[in-house]
């Protein structure tokens, strides 16, 4: 069922690692990067929201997001949107996402932003994102140096 999928942040460090290893599989290696490429700078102080199944020792991570602190004028930035892909559809991202908004909200941020692929434009739009002009972006936000075509988001918070 989807419920017994969880969303929350999470610090423990073996969770941590197995979502290191779903976003590479996911996002890294079908591009070709090397094992390691996955991990971001600054990365160990951002917000990992996790989706995880399963309990006790057992638990397997099925997807998650980073939220990073970027530059000092309340901007944040979600990134490395993953999901297993046996449980895409089931409005997992959603949950992350929306996670991921109330954590930005909860930590005092006044916009959280995301490099998104353009192929996932209307999923963040759904979300209340809207496409920002390369030119309108602040040079604090990261891009992602990776061979399809993004576009930058935002969501103010209000």
């Amino acid at each position: 069922a989807m419920d017994d999928v969880r969303v929350a942040p999470s610090k423990d460090a073996a969770l941590v690692k197995a979502f290191q290893g779903l976003r590479y599989e996911i996002l890294k290696r079908p591009h070709g990067f090397p094992p390691g490429s996955e991990v971001l700078p600054g990365e160990e102080t951002s917000v990992r929201v996790l989706a995880t199944r399963g309990s006790g020792g057992a638990e397997e991570v099925v997807g998650g997001l980073l939220l990073m602190r970027r530059g000092d004028a309340g901007d944040c930035q979600i990134h490395a949107v993953a999901v297993h892909e046996e449980l895409r559809g089931r409005h997992i991202g959603m949950r992350l996402v929306r996670e991921a908004v109330a954590q930005a909200l909860a930590c005092g941020y006044t916009t959280v932003w995301l490099h998104a692929r353009a192929t996932y434009i209307s999923f963040y739009e759904q979300l209340g994102f809207r496409v920002i002009p390369d030119d309108q972006v602040p040079p604090c936000l990261c891009g992602l140096c990776v061979p399809i075509p993004h576009v930058y988001m935002k969501l103010p918070l209000h």
